[in-house]
């Protein structure tokens, strides 16, 4: 069973400000088997946190929930004060996700990915060629920058999906 547990004034105390994700009694069922059972967890601003457990202990549905991609049957689930049950397109601005390499697009170079995921998420102008330039230079993506990332290994593919979730 996936499990972490923390309180937000805690959070405020260590690192000066209110959690970032809020999951408050989060549970899903497929059936008669409950996948997720009373998940609670915050994250703050600038922490990284993982979800550890065995196989079929509800990490996945867990993500898929704070992604906004399920619906959990029970519990809240907020990101940056957004309410990713009532609104999980509005939640979806507030966040990226990199759930793995998948999902790219090979005739794509890492600069049109970038652009193009900007875009989706109403980013522009001047202030999206600032944010690929900066990404593709942070993550040394300038070698391959303008390659098609078909032939990409699985370490230029993980930069290039970290790259489309961070702009």
């Amino acid at each position: 069973m996936l499990a972490i547990a923390a309180q937000a004034s805690v959070f405020r105390e260590l690192y000066g400000g209110d959690a970032v994700i809020e999951i408050k009694g989060l549970r899903k069922s497929f059936g008669a088997v409950e996948a997720v059972r009373d998940v609670s967890f915050s994250a703050a601003d600038g922490t990284v946190v993982g979800l550890l457990g065995p196989n079929g202990a509800g990490k996945t549905t867990t993500l898929r929930m704070l992604s906004g991609l399920m619906r959990p049957d029970a519990g809240t689930i907020r990101v940056d004060d957004a309410d990713v049950v009532a609104d999980p397109i509005g939640a979806q601005a507030h966040m990226g996700l990199l759930p793995d390499s998948r999902g790219l697009y090979p005739r794509l170079t890492p600069i049109e990915h970038i652009e193009y995921f900007g875009r989706l998420h109403g980013i522009e102008g001047a202030v999206l060629a600032e944010r690929t330039r900066s990404l593709v230079t942070r993550l040394g993506l300038g070698d391959v920058a303008n390659r098609r990332v078909g032939g990409f290994s699985q370490g230029e593919r993980t930069k290039v999906a970290l790259a489309r979730a961070l702009v």
